[in-house]
């Protein structure tokens, strides 16, 4: 209500003569002072707005609190700061939240159940590094924000390779590479496939490929920086792959292990072969739910 103080609207639904002490605490308890109760809604910045939002949702106690992408209108410095304040209130309140967003990190940070919808249909759901690191198909990779998502052919099982490993055609013609991955058993050969490999599937070395080994599961690719992206604590590299299939790699580094490198630098990539998902192709636009739930210690 623009007319009335953050204290007075966030007691609006309380009933009995405790609401505004019940309300000044709640305000207190999301990091509002006793001088910024007594502001109206127009003298408050866009955080501390949401901040005396929250409070009135949760001073009634409800079964459920849903955020529909609460932190849209939120600059950056104030919607880090939500995110720690919604980070301890789950920790606090035995309230289920659900959060809706289109922000792949902010979904990451704060939820403990991820849920991937397109066109109102769930297409996965669990944890999110888990979703992160084995999609079930190329459309929850693409709506995640997989950086390192490749196209390939399914070859199948080999009678002379290992139980459980299966080949991989990644690229077309001479540039063609066969990787030997694990093999679930759920994909005809034969079939277009994609291919994902997490960050952590990844390493990067500041010297030639010849002056290297193989790595043990693993596959040597020389590559070339292409940019370098500062975001703030990390670099982001995109590396032109130099062997095989015309592709590019994305990977993340902090600070000091980006000083050495430039742009046009030639390097080894060393993938780690037992990281790698493969996944049917499927497409649909999409967006991500993310369900919150207090985490007992």
């Amino acid at each position: 209500m623009p007319h009335m103080t953050a204290l007075d609207n966030v007691a609006l639904p309380l009933r009995g003569p405790e609401r505004l002490h019940q309300a000044g605490e709640m305000l207190r308890r999301v990091g509002l002072s006793a001088e910024l109760m007594q502001r109206r809604p127009a003298q408050l910045s866009g955080g501390q707005q949401q901040r005396v939002a929250v409070a009135r949702a949760l001073v009634r106690e409800p079964a459920v609190l849903l955020l529909d992408e609460p932190f849209s209108a939120v600059d950056q410095m104030n919607r880090q700061t939500l995110y720690a304040l919604l980070a301890e209130l789950r920790e606090d309140i035995a309230v289920p939240m659900v959060l809706v967003t289109h922000d792949l990190n902010e979904a990451r940070l704060l939820a403990d159940e991820l849920v991937v919808m397109a066109e109102g249909a769930v297409l996965q759901q669990g944890r999110a590094d888990a979703i992160h690191r084995a999609p079930r198909n190329a459309r929850v990779a693409d709506i995640v924000g997989i950086a390192n998502r490749f196209d390939g052919v399914w070859l199948g099982p080999d009678a002379n390779s290992p139980v459980g490993t299966g080949w991989l055609r990644w690229g077309n013609g001479g540039a063609a590479m066969h990787l030997p991955v694990r093999d679930k058993g759920r994909i005809e050969p034969g079939q277009s496939v994609a291919w994902v490999v997490p960050g952590e599937g990844l390493r990067l070395c500041e010297v030639p490929v010849a002056a290297n080994p193989a790595p043990v599961n693993g596959l040597s690719l020389q590559v070339r920086v292409v940019t370098l992206r500062h975001l703030g604590d990390v670099w982001l590299l995109r590396l032109q792959c130099l062997d095989g299939p015309q592709a590019t790699f994305q990977i993340m580094l902090t600070g000091p292990q980006v000083r050495p490198l430039v742009p046009g630098q030639l390097l080894q990539l060393c993938l780690d072969l037992t990281m790698l998902h493969i996944m049917p192709i499927k497409t649909g636009a999409g967006a991500l739910v993310s369900g919150q739930n207090r985490v007992r210690a």
